[in-house]
């Protein structure tokens, strides 16, 4: 039986967010097609090496995918498996558009305070 998470749904069909302002936060790296799963909420847990950082449960972080956020997740939960962890997903908020960002170089699962291309100074 899959974990219940929180997607903001209508009758079964996520609601797309528009014209949302989009803050510094720090976002989490997702690769293809892992990252499409989780914004449908297909994916209810997302599964890493190291244990969800404390600073990180019931807070928003982007989903950052090929250069682009996605919009955001929280979790609520880290469990010990075996071969790592699984971190569950608590609510997910899929943006109505990809928002470009910066990838800082060398960045490889957690990005701190990623400023979306539309809050870049010029």
């Amino acid at each position: 039986m899959s974990q219940a998470i929180t997607v903001i749904w209508v009758d079964v069909i996520p609601v797309i967010v528009t014209g949302r302002n989009l803050e510094m936060t720090d976002g989490l790296i997702v690769k293809q097609p892992y990252a499409d799963e989780i914004m449908s909420g297909e994916k209810v847990a997302e599964y890493r090496v190291k244990k969800l950082p404390e600073d990180k449960y019931y807070v928003d972080v982007y989903i950052l995918s090929e250069g682009h956020i996605l919009g955001t997740v929280s979790f609520d939960k880290c469990d010990e498996m075996k071969d790592g962890f699984e971190w569950h997903i608590r609510r997910v908020e899929k943006l109505s558009q990809p928002v470009k960002y910066i990838h800082p170089k060398g960045a490889r699962v957690w990005i701190r305070e990623v400023v979306p291309h539309d809050i870049q100074e010029n």
